[in-house]
């Protein structure tokens, strides 16, 4: 709260953690676990494990509220991305990717999720799904999105890694392009 002048508070009580220690909140967080502030309210921070997490008051309080169900599904894979929406000054848009390969969105403030995870999108029933590493939205639109994952095309029947959706994740198209078979962990789009 002191621009790093100060002493530093510890906000990682989620999950079943309490203080800053050695702790994986829920047993089941990335190594650097996804944090990101709500890009209409900077107070508000969301984190995630293998559930979405709020805390309303960062950047003095340590409470965080569970928001959502649990994304993943497993019993060892986790939320890698968590993106809040712009969305043209309008809050209550939140996306989330998984390490195996799921794509989730609200945007209703977390009252309902929705897995937007469907064809052409990587998946595997048989090997372990490609990651879903990022996703961002269109400034002023935040059911246009883009995810991006990844692993390689290999012989899988869905290859590509980086999807766009205009219609909140009910149709995925690949704009891969002539983009090289190669993993991709970040994307950003162009404000203008």
């Amino acid at each position: 709260t002191t621009g790093g002048a100060g002493a530093w508070s510890c906000i990682q009580n989620f999950g079943g953690c309490s203080g800053c220690g050695i702790c994986t909140p829920d047993g089941q967080t990335a190594f650097i676990a996804p944090y990101t502030l709500d890009a209409n309210n900077p107070s508000i921070m969301y984190a995630g494990s293998k559930w979405v997490y709020k805390n309303p008051s960062a950047p003095t309080g340590a409470t965080w509220t569970q928001i959502s169900p649990d994304l993943v599904g497993t019993a060892y894979d986790n939320i890698v991305n968590i993106h809040s929406a712009p969305n043209g000054g309008v809050a209550g848009t939140l996306w989330a990717t998984t390490l195996n390969g799921k794509v989730w969105v609200t945007t209703d403030n977390a009252a309902n999720w929705t897995d937007t995870t469907r064809t052409p999108l990587p998946s595997n029933p048989v090997l372990p799904n490609r990651a879903a590493t990022w996703v961002t939205t269109q400034p002023g639109d935040g059911t246009r999105a883009i995810v991006v994952f990844s692993g390689w095309n290999g012989s899988g029947s869905q290859p590509g890694h980086v999807f766009r959706t205009l219609d909140r994740g009910a149709t995925w198209t690949d704009i891969s392009g002539a983009l090289p078979d190669e993993p991709v962990f970040t994307v950003t789009v162009d404000p203008n």
